[in-house]
């Protein structure tokens, strides 16, 4: 069943408009007359038992959205909607969890809580020691990175803006509740476990294709499509690409394909179509 990714800044009224959305969700439940049997869990750092004072420690968050990250796929299945109420103020984190409820084929939704930093200062100030740390508080504000409805993981989006009484519960509920599933791709795919050379051939070829298009630039300018023979596909360059940008795609495809893998005659064919639908987005 769906997921749904709460975002906005700290003390910004996540958690209260998650459960505000985890009762109107059961009584939409409650009321179809297919009778659904699903249930709706909230997941959050106050579930997970994970202290605010952890967003100041790199290494803290990082296991923090480690365990968040865990939590939700667990939590999974045809006959659970997952609320997913973090911080979620990384981009790069946001398409992650796209990637999960994909690797599910299931719907997928964000909430954006937009509320002014003015106000969200202030609400962090009257929760006291169940708020943020101020440093803390600030620090998250300047690494905020706000969603995009173009991008996919940030699609369908919708902003519940501080003063409205009520999330658009009824385009929410006519997102979740319908058909459309986000349709896995062969990059996302889970796949049988590796042999053991899998990862030192999936790093070499990897980085033959990046040589290939750091060649190709150099000598046939930024706009071009460089065909792979062997495999009778073509990588298309609508601009430059710089080595940096090129690497960070190849390391999220490893880091997907790791345990997610395929066989290694395919690995040419799966890292192109990859490459095609990343080259142009700004991930970070």
């Amino acid at each position: 069943m769906p997921l749904v990714v709460f975002t906005g800044y700290p003390s910004s009224g996540k958690t209260q408009r998650a459960h505000e959305l985890k009762k109107a969700l059961y009584d939409k439940i409650e009321l179809d007359e297919r009778k659904p049997s699903f249930q709706v869990v909230l997941i959050n750092d106050e579930s997970l038992g994970i202290k605010k004072d952890v967003y100041g420690n790199a290494t803290k968050e990082k296991a923090a959205r480690a365990t968040m990250y865990s939590a939700v796929g667990r939590a999974l299945n045809k006959n659970t909607i997952v609320l997913c109420d973090g911080m979620n103020y990384i981009k790069g984190y946001r398409y992650q969890l796209y990637c999960e409820a994909k690797n599910t084929g299931t719907s997928y939704c964000v909430i954006h809580c937009g509320t002014p930093i003015n106000i969200c200062r202030e609400w962090n100030c009257e929760r006291k020691s169940l708020g943020y740390p101020p440093d803390v508080f600030e620090e998250l504000l300047m690494r905020y990175e706000e969603p995009n409805s173009l991008a996919k993981w940030d699609s369908p989006l919708f902003t519940v803006i501080y003063s409205d009484l009520s999330s658009p519960v009824d385009s929410i509920w006519e997102i979740l509740s319908s058909k459309k599933m986000i349709k896995p791709n062969a990059s996302t795919i889970v796949k049988p476990l590796p042999s053991s050379d899998y990862l030192f051939e999936l790093n070499k070829i990897t980085q033959k294709i990046i040589d290939t298009i750091i060649e190709n630039q150099m000598n046939h300018g930024s706009e071009s499509e460089i065909k792979i023979d062997s495999i009778n596909k073509s990588i298309t360059l609508s601009n430059n690409v710089t080595l940096s940008k090129l690497q960070s795609i190849r390391h999220r495809f490893i880091n997907l394909n790791r345990i997610q893998t395929s066989s290694k005659s395919k690995i040419q064919e799966i890292f192109i179509d990859f490459l095609n639908s990343h080259l142009n987005e700004d991930i970070k």
